[in-house]
């Protein structure tokens, strides 16, 4: 009787190992497969294929009513029916669309408001519609310009605030690492600081995304 409590208590131990064994492969499938919705052969790490329910969302994220926690660049939310992506590098959540603004002059222009939709007043400008972060900034002035360095300001609402600067080099400035905040309701201006000569047919652009 003893042995044979033994030899099945060998057995029992064999068939849970052979369990645990199981569980770690299946596991093991998983961390290094391909998982397909809806097909076989994935293409990519998760492929969804909606092509047999058209009638049917492929996918849905609840949106949430207050930002998430971020922790990691590339997490996603949808917050109040908008995708934002968390940016690590600036510590918060941006839309995934960007918006475009521009600013220019036909000329000569120094110490003066570049236009915006055909208007220069220091009174009026680009409208912000909600929080926002400028994340990249061009600029481009005619390679005519006596002064190929010249230093442009932000400037948002009036009486004008200065926002943040930027210098041209040969002619030229780019920026992708822009990280400056404005608000819902500020509506922005761009003005070229007074120099001794003049640049020609200056371009600002400025790129944002909205904040969360």
């Amino acid at each position: 009787i003893q042995n044979f409590n033994h030899l099945k208590e060998s057995k029992m131990n064999r068939e849970k190992l052979l369990q645990h064994l199981g569980i770690l492969i299946f596991l093991t499938q998983i961390s290094y497969s391909q998982v397909g919705i809806g097909t076989t052969t994935p293409t990519a790490q998760l492929e969804i294929d909606a092509s047999a329910t058209p009638t049917m969302p492929p996918f849905k994220i609840v949106p949430s009513v207050m930002p998430p926690t971020g922790t990691s660049s590339g997490q996603i939310a949808i917050i109040d029916n908008s995708l934002y992506i968390y940016d690590a590098t600036r510590s918060k959540w941006l839309s995934s669309e960007v918006s475009v603004f521009s600013w220019g002059n036909n000329g000569a222009t120094d110490n003066e408001y570049l236009e915006y939709a055909t208007t220069n007043a220091s009174n009026s400008g680009a409208k912000i519609p909600v929080n926002a972060t400028i994340v990249a900034v061009t600029i481009q002035t005619a390679t005519s310009s006596t002064d190929n360095a010249r230093q442009f300001t932000i400037r948002k609402n009036n009486p004008s605030v200065d926002v943040v600067h930027f210098t041209t080099a040969t002619f030229t400035y780019n920026s992708i690492l822009v990280n400056t905040d404005v608000n819902a309701g500020d509506f922005l201006q761009v003005f070229v600081n007074n120099e001794f000569n003049e640049v020609n047919s200056p371009i600002v652009t400025l790129w944002l995304k909205w904040r969360k």
